[in-house]
């Protein structure tokens, strides 16, 4: 990461200013490589100064289980350029003293077993990161990973789905940090609904910000869905976007963030004359 690089970064973002008290807090998930380590570095950072709250950030794994074709897709192509779990954290250390916004790593079990869990959290903890998201975790094997959460301070992101509403007591229980609720893919209109129900279920079981998660990829989709929660994560959209235009990417992102934010800002004005009525 270039010197000339952290000082335009910092220029935008004192120009923008930070996110105001009571606006939406916007989370984008970026695949670690794609297309490259230093143009994740320089998405996270450019990301942050556009007002972007927080990152999920997918370390590749050669067999995801479960993983949607985007995904496999995204992590296929970052291996194959030789992105490496420790290439990750060298760059999140690299970036530690600019990069302010929230990074939760997704991870599977099976690279967090090989690197051992206690040199996993510790390291984690070492560059910065505030959560992780064990895909393939089973919730009532989470106590195995608990001691080294609660010591190097790392929490482990509970995640309510749309397709569980069945097991909210135990997840809200286990909750810390943020409360990620998983939107859906395929049906925008009919899993909004399912979203805003859950949402209403969670709220009263846990003291936490909302993060409503949503698959989809338009902008007037993403406000809408966010309305339940403190907090919108576009789950595909900036994989997708990627994927899509390499290198390019950059300033779409930027361009995306900021019609995003303003969008969400209309609709909770005009929400709050609603309520005020």
């Amino acid at each position: 990461m270039t010197k000339h690089l952290l000082k335009q970064v910092e220029n935008k973002r004192r120009m923008a200013g930070e996110v105001p008290a009571g606006e939406g807090q916007l989370y984008v998930r970026l695949m670690a490589g794609r297309p490259s380590l230093k143009l994740t570095g320089e998405l996270l950072l450019s990301l942050q100064a556009a007002g972007v709250a927080g990152a999920q950030l997918v370390l590749p794994f050669s067999d995801p289980m479960a993983a949607r074709a985007l995904l496999q897709q995204a992590g296929d192509a970052a291996l194959a350029t030789g992105t490496t779990m420790e290439g990750v954290f060298e760059l999140l250390e690299q970036l530690r003293e600019c990069l302010r916004i929230r990074i939760t790593l997704v991870v599977y079990m099976n690279p967090l077993l090989n690197y051992g869990y206690a040199a996993f959290f510790q390291r984690c903890q070492q560059v910065g990161v505030a959560d992780l998201l064990v895909v393939d975790l089973p919730f009532e094997e989470r106590e195995e990973l608990l001691p080294y959460s609660k010591a190097s301070g790392v929490k482990l992101l509970t995640t309510f789905a749309i397709s569980q509403p069945q097991r909210l007591q135990a997840l809200a229980g286990q909750a810390e940090g943020l409360a990620y609720i998983t939107g859906g893919n395929r049906r925008p209109e009919v899993d909004r609904k399912r979203v805003d129900q859950l949402a209403a279920q969670v709220r009263p079981l846990v003291q936490l910000p909302l993060l409503i998660g949503y698959g989809g990829s338009s902008v007037e989709e993403a406000v809408a869905y966010a309305q339940q929660g403190e907090g919108l994560l576009l789950e595909n959209y900036f994989l997708e976007l990627v994927e899509r235009r390499g290198s390019r990417a950059l300033s779409e992102a930027v361009t995306l963030v900021e019609q995003l934010r303003e969008n969400w800002r209309k609709e909770k004005s005009k929400k709050q004359e609603k309520d005020s009525l």
